[in-house]
């Protein structure tokens, strides 16, 4: 029978050579291979995606005011003003929809074709 003569390396070992292999990057690093193109697919998407986010928190405020016309007691201006929020809630999700759509559709596919 024949012994292994080469020793295991010690835990102590083991951490110090994992610590070396692992290299912190910056978050520069990730596109240092990205070029004019994606970096403009990316501000792009970027830019449709927080307006696609902002959708839901602005819809609240316009729900909000749908919500404060029929507290008031001026019941004569109400189908008016009802109908002024309604239709900037109806231009809000056409807004959004249009974002997100760019987003899904235009951005985002580009950029994961050009990656591969």
């Amino acid at each position: 029978m024949q012994e292994n003569t080469t020793a295991s390396p010690t835990p102590k070992q083991t951490q110090k050579s994992s610590k070396a292999n692992e290299k912190g990057f910056s978050l520069f690093t990730l596109f240092k291979f990205a070029d004019g193109v994606d970096i403009f697919l990316m501000v792009f998407g970027s830019i449709y995606a927080i307006a696609n986010g902002l959708a839901q928190p602005v819809m609240a405020l316009l729900f909000g005011g749908v919500v404060d016309t029929f507290s008031t007691a001026d019941y004569q201006h109400m189908p008016q003003d009802i109908l002024r929020v309604s239709i900037k809630l109806l231009y809000l999700a056409a807004g959004a929809g249009i974002a997100a759509q760019m987003l899904v559709n235009q951005s985002l596919p580009f950029l994961t074709e050009r990656s591969s």
